[in-house]
C-alpha cells in the first residue's frame, strides 16, 4: 500500500492515500500498528478541511500535501 504521506498528531498517525480520485485518511494510534478509522474525502478542500480539523494538526505538513496534490493535479511537476 503507497501512501501519499504519513501525518503524525498528538495522539495518533494518520495516513493518506489517492484511490480513484478520492483520498483515503486511515487513522492510526501512536504507534501506527492498527487502523481505527476510515474517512474517504472526495475533493483535496474536504482532506483540507478535515485533516485540519482534528485536534493540534501539522499545519504545515498538511499545507505542503494539498499544494503537492493539487499541483500534481494540474499537471505540473514537483
Amino acid at each position: 500500500m503507497k501512501y501519499e504521506t504519513w501525518l503524525t498528531y498528538t495522539n495518533m498517525s494518520m495516513a493518506v492515500q489517492c484511490i480513484k480520485g478520492e483520498y483515503h485518511c486511515s487513522e492510526f494510534g501512536a504507534n501506527q500498528e492498527r487502523k481505527l478509522n476510515l474517512k474517504i474525502c472526495t475533493s483535496t478542500l474536504e482532506l483540507k478541511f478535515f485533516l485540519l480539523s482534528l485536534p493540534k494538526p501539522p499545519k504545515k505538513d498538511i499545507l505542503a500535501l494539498i499544494n503537492r496534490i493539487e499541483n500534481n493535479l494540474s499537471g505540473e511537476v514537483v
